[in-house]
């Protein structure tokens, strides 16, 4: 198959090449005989035939510079562009914003949600901001939420975390136990009708946060930088490379005998 293409290949290159000579000589000849014959008084008739040689000569050579460097370069230039393509939906991305915080859309995530997956150091913002949408999801019969977070317990992992958030051991061990909070009281409101709320801690440091909304994974980056700058999102869908990874990743955690502890939440009073 690679030798039928390469004879292809030969002969579009031998038909161009004859192409771009062809009209090269046509020129040629049109400018010779513009100026080997005496045109007398018949100006304008000579004028035309050295301008359709000069036209011809100069699309001989636009049509071999086209042919030998022009549209390879095209080509090469949209094979890439389709590669990045068929890249980008192999791995399932939808959209990719510069920053977490202002550049999804979560509204239209949550009200369709029946299973919520999330992995983050204790989200206080984004608990704060989506609290009332976190009810109706935990109140949903047959829903259910699984929630990993730092394990407060262990110095290692806090540590760690206070040193990339630049907050004391005590301060971030506060900020995940009142992570806690808010979904034991989050199961205590789904009661025996509602959904599933679960908890898992984690010790060791986490890589990334990650939120699936049923088939739509949301994945954000952390920075190494100690500035709070704006970190970028990814969001991707179920059946692309990207999400199967979060998803593997995250129910690695989660199942039994895997990376974290399973916290029992007790309703809250």
């Amino acid at each position: 198959m690679e030798g039928y293409f390469k004879v292809l290949r030969e002969r579009a290159n031998l038909r161009t090449v004859v192409a771009a000579v062809g009209l090269a000589l046509l020129g040629l000849f049109f400018l010779w005989i513009s100026a080997y014959f005496d045109w007398k008084d018949n100006n304008a008739a000579q004028s035309v035939v050295r301008d359709v040689g000069s036209f011809l000569s100069a699309s001989a050579v636009l049509t071999f510079l086209w042919e030998f460097w022009g549209r390879r370069a095209f080509l090469d230039e949209v094979l890439a562009k389709v590669q990045l393509s068929d890249d980008v939906r192999s791995a399932g991305i939808l959209k990719i914003v510069p920053s977490f915080h202002t550049g999804i859309d979560w509204q239209t995530y949550f009200p369709r949600a029946r299973e919520l997956d999330i992995l983050f150091a204790y989200g206080r913002t984004w608990r704060a901001t989506h609290l009332e949408e976190l009810q109706h999801v935990a109140q949903k019969k047959g829903s259910r939420i699984r929630v990993v977070l730092p394990d407060p317990d262990d110095p290692l992992t806090v540590g760690e975390l206070a040193r990339r958030f630049e907050y004391t051991i005590d301060a971030l061990a506060g900020y995940i136990r009142d992570a806690v909070e808010t979904f034991k009281k989050l199961r205590s409101l789904a009661g025996q009708d509602g959904g599933q709320i679960e908890l898992w801690f984690f010790q060791g440091t986490q890589q990334f946060s990650y939120y699936r909304f049923d088939s739509i994974a949301i994945v954000a980056m952390y920075t190494h930088r100690r500035a709070r700058d704006p970190v970028p999102a990814f969001v991707c869908e179920e059946g692309g490379s990207l999400f199967e990874f979060l998803r593997q990743d995250f129910d690695a955690l989660v199942r039994d005998g895997g990376l974290a502890r399973k916290v029992e939440l007790k309703e809250s009073s």
